[in-house]
């Protein structure tokens, strides 16, 4: 359904050419067929930018194909199920320019894609800002084991209400022990420190 609108809002709304593929294989024979006679059509002009949607699991074999068939003709823009912060960062570590939730809106997607086409990357305020905090390697050995097993959950998507079921702790003290755990990691909320820990490899199981 998400594939479904994103194609007809760019066909109808903005005038792009869009069209949807199966799998890998279909991709590379989009570019190696149609790759080389709209290069010969545009002539003199600059080939325009062909943006793949795809999803986490398959970006790095995209981008891989991508960077082999199309090189900076192409770019990878990945849509995410569980818009955790690292799922952002390995998202772009994999190669893609864009990312963005699969349930966000409509013309949210479409900013991304638009702006991935420009040569530029949109992502969420909070991702953002925790990107731009400092590494915290020297704060990593203050992590208890158990406090890194939560901020794996977390990252897997785990509500902190299912946490603390797990956990044995209510709810309320779960938020307070999630809060004590931030903090030792120099992070103002659950964004920021889940960042923090991907880039500490404290998420790695």
């Amino acid at each position: 359904m998400t594939a479904h609108g994103i194609v007809t809002a760019a066909a109808q709304q903005h005038g792009l050419h869009a069209e949807r593929l199966r799998d890998l294989g279909e991709l590379q024979e989009h570019f190696t067929t149609a790759g080389p006679a709209r290069a010969a059509a545009c002539g003199t002009r600059v080939v325009p930018t062909t943006v793949v949607l795809t999803t986490l699991a398959a970006a790095r074999a995209t981008a891989h194909l991508l960077q082999r068939c199309a090189g900076p003709r192409a770019v990878l823009v990945v849509l995410l199920d569980d818009p955790g912060p690292a799922h952002h960062v390995e998202a772009l570590r994999a190669g893609a320019r864009g990312v963005a939730h699969a349930g966000a809106p409509l013309d949210d997607l479409l900013a991304v894609v638009t702006a991935a086409a420009h040569g530029f990357t949109v992502l969420p305020a909070p991702v953002a800002r925790a990107l731009c905090q400092p590494l915290v390697s020297g704060r990593v050995h203050d992590v208890p084991a158990e406090e890194r097993g939560w901020l794996r959950q977390l990252a897997r998507g785990v509500s902190v209400a299912e946490l603390a079921v797990r956990s044995c702790y209510s709810e309320r003290e779960m938020y307070r022990l999630l809060n004590r755990a931030y903090q030792r990691l120099g992070a103002a909320n659950r964004t920021e420190a889940l960042l923090a820990a991907q880039r500490a490899g404290l998420l790695s199981a």
